[in-house]
C-alpha cells in the first residue's frame, strides 16, 4: 500500500510540475510575441493555476505514506509487546481495516 502512494505521488509530482513548467513556457513564449500574447497568457495562467490540483494529490499521498508507516511502526510494537491481549491487536487491526479497506460499507 505504501508502495502504491509512492508511486501515486511521484506521477502526480512529475505532473505538476509539468504543468507549472509548460504554463511558465506559454506565458514567456507569448510575452516575447512567438505565439499571441493573449492566447500564450490566458493558458499559461490557466496550465500554472490548474497544477494545483496535481500538487495537493502528491502532497496527500505523501502524508498518508507517513501516516501508514507510524502504524506499521505501531503494529511492530504491539507484536512484540507480551502485555497486549488479542482483543487489542484486533481493535488495532480493525481500525486499520476502517481507515484502508476499499470497502468502506465495514464498520
Amino acid at each position: 500500500m505504501v508502495e502504491t502512494h509512492r508511486r501515486a505521488g511521484r506521477g502526480m509530482t512529475l505532473y505538476w510540475m509539468f504543468l507549472v513548467a509548460g504554463g511558465i513556457a506559454l506565458v514567456v513564449l507569448g510575452w516575447i510575441n512567438v505565439i499571441p500574447w493573449l492566447v500564450g497568457l490566458i493558458t499559461g495562467i490557466v496550465a500554472i493555476a490548474v497544477a494545483i490540483f496535481p500538487w495537493r494529490e502528491a502532497v496527500e499521498r505523501r502524508e498518508r505514506v507517513e501516516g501508514l508507516q507510524v502504524l506499521g511502526e505501531e503494529w511492530r510494537e504491539m507484536i512484540r509487546e507480551p502485555n497486549i491481549g488479542e482483543r487489542e491487536r484486533q481493535g488495532f487491526a480493525g481500525l486499520l481495516w476502517r481507515l484502508y479497506s476499499s470497502d468502506k460499507s465495514v464498520g
